[in-house]
This record gives structure tokens, sequence and C-alpha cells, in this order.
């Protein structure tokens, strides 16, 4: 949960509506959010998905759908301005991407800069992940001159006067100064800057705003806001956010055209998003289909454009950022009926627990396994290409990486579980030999026809290490899993870079491979720095089930 600290009658004011407290924390509850209270301070628990409420206006906004006094999609207009943002090159290798606003006519006050700034930096801890993601700033509008450049310079040439600050500073020595985000731009030779037609320097993202264009006052009346980051899509997404959030402040929306190498980007984009609903996963997941799905739609500010006995055709809000799946908004549908609104009710059939299978089968292997005098162990699904690839001595396939980890070293989802095994053998180099383990646990096959693009296997892994490790040894304990499991198997020359050639087979049961079996390169054991040969065995117990279907 994200808690969103905002004055009772300041909420009251942008309902529209005079409510009580207690009607308040109910409505509220129904939606998925808990209300507390003393005096006049409010503070709502927002759920973390919902980042379009995390303002006052936003709150406010979804209120007045649910509670009927403005229900539908709202409508933003969204004017054509002058203003040019030409991104160069020179920031590509840095932070590469921005989306921005112009907002006029606006009318600030103390109270509405501070719930501004406090917005903002919530944004920034949360959906911008403390401005890794995304960094947003905020100018007043008055003194910028256009076209505005996105770019990166030598930092020494860097020069402006920081918000609040007393001093001009360059880029290195801003850097010392800031130290909570200087991490974000730590070893970058170039830093990012955004600078005006006169040269003027509006600020250095991630890091801060100059003092001169930077500093929104009472006076301002006209802002421009550009969010930058490491992707487009969620800095479009926050614009967005900020465009009809300052809308429900009063202020007016002006587009902004921002210039790539590779094309433009019109920015924001508050054109609704068309979706199809089908009934029959409405009342898959609910139970029921409620007759009066469009009222309740309109509550959770969609338009329902058409629908007939199949589906509904309905547009969703640009701001709305949650919106992944159907699931989503059929979420929604479930808040506006009220969940209290649900019969309970038994399901029309009887049924008996059990394990899956899955679950059966990796015990019953764990306990051949154990008493064998195999010690099981447990290893972290996220992985290195370094560990599961290049120490393995085989090429990089598709697979499923992690763009950014707080670990440098961990940046994919593994493929198969030897090489963490050979990594634990690797840890555990001074202790009592043999070792012989094994592990029973997932590997994440890149599966493009899935919806993720992924899927979950099952798989089994052996490792024989001690100085008489061999082929048959392994083989022999491929034989007491397969007789345990009633199947018969054949074994297939086959070459595989990360075993020794002659001494590597595949595995093969109702004519599907299933497995590999074999003994460890020597190179490979040279790259995790083992002192013993290794047999091994990695067995696919996802197909396998499926083999012993067919059997």
């Amino acid at each position: 949960m994200v808690t969103l600290d905002l004055k009772y009658s300041r909420l009251k004011d942008l309902l529209g509506k005079d409510i009580s407290l207690k009607e308040l924390e109910f409505q509220l509850f129904e939606m998925g959010m808990e209300l507390e209270y003393e005096a006049d301070d409010l503070k709502v628990d927002i759920t973390p998905d919902r980042i379009d409420m995390l303002s006052p206006q936003g709150l406010a906004r979804s209120l007045r759908a649910y509670l009927g006094i403005k229900k539908g999609l709202p409508n933003y207009r969204v004017k054509k301005s002058n203003l040019m943002v030409i991104v160069e090159s020179s920031v590509f290798k840095v932070r590469p991407y921005t989306a921005c606003v112009l907002v006029k006519n606006l009318r600030f006050n103390d109270d509405t800069i501070k719930e501004m700034i406090w917005i903002q930096e919530k944004l920034h801890t949360t959906y911008g992940r403390n401005r890794k993601r995304a960094a947003i700033g905020i100018y007043p509008f008055e003194d910028i001159k256009s076209p505005i450049k996105y770019l990166a310079e030598d930092p020494a040439k860097i020069f402006f006067r920081p918000l609040e600050s007393n001093l001009e500073l360059n880029g290195y020595d801003i850097l010392k100064k800031y130290k909570e985000y200087a991490y974000l731009l730590s070893g970058e030779k170039k830093y990012p800057i955004f600078k005006d037609a006169n040269n003027q320097i509006l600020s250095m993202p991630p890091i801060i705003n100059s003092h001169k264009l930077g500093r929104v006052t009472e006076k301002t009346r006209d802002i421009f806001i550009e969010c930058s980051g490491l992707e487009l899509k969620p800095l479009k997404e926050l614009i967005n956010i900020f465009a009809v959030m300052f809308a429900d402040m009063g202020g007016e929306i002006y587009s902004v055209e921002v210039k790539y190498d590779w094309g433009r980007l019109i920015s924001p984009d508050l054109k609704p998003e068309k979706r199809n609903l089908r009934f029959k996963d409405i009342e898959g997941l609910l139970g029921v289909c409620p007759k009066n799905f469009k009222e309740l739609l309109e509550r959770m500010m969609y338009n329902v454009i058409s629908f007939d006995k199949n589906k509904i055709v309905l547009e969703a809000p640009a701001f709305r950022v949650d919106l992944w799946h159907d699931v989503d908004i059929i979420d929604d549908i479930a808040r506006a009926y009220g969940f209290n609104n649900f019969e309970p009710r038994y399901p029309l059939v009887a049924t008996v627990g059990e394990t899956e299978r899955e679950t059966g089968l990796s015990g019953d292997l764990r306990d051949i396994l154990i008493g064998q005098g195999l010690s099981e162990v447990f290893t972290l699904i996220l992985t290195s290409k370094v560990n599961q690839f290049e120490w393995m001595n085989i090429k990089e396939f598709q697979h499923l990486s992690l763009k950014e980890s707080t670990e440098k070293t961990i940046n994919m989802v593994r493929v198969w579980l030897i090489p963490d095994l050979l990594r634990a053998l690797h840890n555990n180099r001074n202790r009592e030999y043999p070792q012989d383990i094994f592990e029973i646990n997932y590997a994440i096959k890149y599966d493009e026809d899935s919806e993720v693009k992924s899927r979950d296997v099952l798989r089994l892994a052996v490792t024989l290490c001690h100085e008489k490790a061999n082929f048959t040894m392994i083989k022999q304990i491929l034989d007491s899993l397969m007789d345990a499991l009633d199947l018969s198997y054949v074994i297939k020359e086959t070459k595989h870079s990360s075993f020794i050639e002659g001494r590597v087979g595949r595995v093969c049961v109702a004519n599907k491979e299933v497995a590999y079996i074999g003994e460890i390169h020597p190179q490979v054991l040279i790259n995790f720095d083992l002192n013993y040969p290794v047999a091994a065995l990695e067995l696919n117990l996802t197909e396998l089930l499926e083999c012993s279907k067919s059997q």
C-alpha cells in the first residue's frame, strides 16, 4: 500500500459534495482502500497499482465516478502548442528517453505547491523506482525559450545554480552535493541536461532542477513537465497522470512535440484505449454476470461503446496504467458491484483433495535419491549468463533476461539446473568428498506463444563429484529413477559442449528426448574451479510426466 495524506476539507471541495467520514470510509473500503482520520487529517491507503489515485485530484476523480457524481470516461482536451523538445543522440547511452507536457492557466498557492512536490516525490519513489526508472521535472514555463534540447554534456562544462542553492556548481560538484541519487550517473562520462533555446539549463536529471528555471512559485501560471528515464512507456504513463492531475487543478493541457532521431512523439496521448471484454470471462471469474454492467463500468470511469450477447466493447482512460489484462477490468466490475453483494455458495461438484502429479512425483524421486546417499540442495532461480552459458561451454540461446538488478552479476532467469549444482560444488570445495548432490526445481523456458513469453519446466538434476565419478555411476542413478517410474528408455549418442565427447547421451522415453546424461567437460571443471571429475544428469520431469501418460 502507498499512503496518501490529504485534508478532509480539501477532498470535499474536490468532490463537490459533502460526505461524512463514515460514508467516506465505507466507500473507500468498497473500492479496496482503507482510511484513517483524525480531525481534518486523512490517510488513505492506495492500492499500489493505482498510481493515478496518488493525488487528491486523482482520488477525488475516482470517487466522483464511484459515487455517481460524474460517471463514465473523463474527457480531457489536449490543445496543440508550438513547444518542441529535441532529443540529441548524445543522451542515448545515459538516459535515452523523455516525454513532456505543457499545462497553462494554473493558480498555485503554498498548499498546492507542497502538494505537487509531495506527489512528485511519491511517484519518484514508487513507480519511478527511486528515479531510476523515471524522474519527473516541473518548471515554470514563462522564462523558458523553445525549442528545448535534451542532451548529454561533459560534467565539467555543465554549470548552473541548483534548486534552493546559493552557488553555481558544475556537474561533478552537483553529483557530490546531492548524493542520494548520484549513483544513477556514477561512472558516466556525460551527464544529461535539459537546456532551452537561450542555453539556460533547466535541470540535470535525475538529480536536481536549476533554481532559475526549475522553481515553481505562487506567481507561476504555466508549467512545463518532463519525465526522463530508460524506457519510454512508463514515461508516457507518468506524463498522462500529471497532465490530468493539473487539468483537475484548473489547468489547460497542451501537447509537446518530442523529436528523436527515429521519429517524433506527441505527448501527452490521452486517447482512450479500446478493449473487448467477454461476458463468459466475467461470469467465469465472478460467478455472476451483472445485468447492470454498463452502470458498473461507468462507475469505474469506463465508457461502454457497444455490446452484444458475447462481448462488451469499451474505452479505458489513458491514465489507467494498471490495466494489463482483462482480469483488471473484471476486478473493477467486482468493486463497483460490491463484494458484499456476492452470494456465497458451494460449487455443484464433489471433489477429493490430492497433491498435484508434479508434487507427488518430486516427493517420490526425492526419497529415492536420498535413499541412495545423495544430498539435496536448493538454488535460486535468478542467476547469470556467465554461469548458465559461458562457463558451461555453450552458446547463449533465447532466455528471459533481467534489465535491471541491484546485484549486477544476476542478469537472467535460469534455463537449466546443472550449472547451479556446479556452482554449489564450487562453493563447497573445502568440504569432504564425495559430494553427490541433486536438486528438483523449476527452470524457465522462453515461449513465444505464451502470454507471459515463458513457461515453467520442472527438472531434476544430479551431479556426482569425486575422484571415481563416471558415466556408469550416473547411469545407475538414471536406472533407479526409471525403474521406480516403471518407464523404459534408450540413450542416444549426441554432442553437447558441456560434456566430454563420446561420454554424453540423450535420454529418450516414448520417442521424446527428456534428459542429458554424461561426464562434465574438463574445461567446464576448470571454469568452476573443480578438482575432481563430475558426472551429471538433468531430467525434464514435465516432459516425463507427459511420457508416463502415453505408456
